[in-house]
């Protein structure tokens, strides 16, 4: 025979505890819904603020600038009845530089890195000569370069080229140092005639 159970009746401090965890459940699930009203509409509105950390760590790191120092030249003139130009100049008195680190550009528009590149190895340079050298820029280098030159002004410019040599591809140059050589319609006894550009 099955037994029957018989259900006791709840002693009142059952009761009275169930109500106020009921009250209280109510009490919360009615302060979630104002809450999310009050969000919801708007009249609470978050406030922006900067964040900020501070760290004991520090760092330090030296950078060195390199400026390409530019050869000097002492000197510039013409070829009696050429159109060749000869210049004289001195190697950068620091950073080791050699002749094949110097370069040679002619323009018509002014001193530049740019334009027709002259290079030395088109060119005649001997010396030094107590440290000068001197280059003879060629008719046929010059005229082949910049054409004509009859009657017209040139620039001449020399640089020196710096290769990084720790994985840099590019070459940094200095500033253009030079002459303008200015040449007569007809060429006479004393040739391009050179002055300050």
């Amino acid at each position: 025979m099955a037994e029957r159970r018989e259900r006791m009746p709840m002693a009142s401090g059952n009761r009275a505890a169930r109500s106020v965890t009921r009250r209280r459940l109510w009490a919360l699930v009615l302060a979630c819904v104002a809450t999310l009203g009050i969000v919801a509409s708007g009249s609470v509105q978050p406030t922006a603020t900067e964040a900020s950390w501070t760290s004991a760590d520090q760092t330090k790191a030296a950078f060195v600038a390199i400026t390409v120092p530019s050869p000097a030249v002492t000197s510039c003139s013409g070829t009696a009845l050429s159109t060749a130009v000869t210049i004289k100049w001195t190697l950068p008195t620091t950073g080791g530089y050699t002749t094949a680190d110097v370069e040679f550009g002619g323009s018509s528009t002014g001193l530049g890195t740019v334009g027709n590149l002259l290079g030395a190895s088109t060119s005649a340079t001997t010396g030094p000569v107590n440290g000068v050298y001197t280059t003879t820029l060629s008719s046929s280098v010059l005229g082949g370069v910049l054409g004509s030159l009859l009657g017209t002004t040139i620039y001449i410019s020399l640089w020196t080229k710096y290769k990084p040599s720790s994985g840099i591809s590019s070459t940094w140059v200095s500033a253009p140092v030079g002459y303008k050589v200015t040449y007569p319609a007809v060429l006479g006894v004393l040739g391009g005639t050179c002055s300050a550009p």
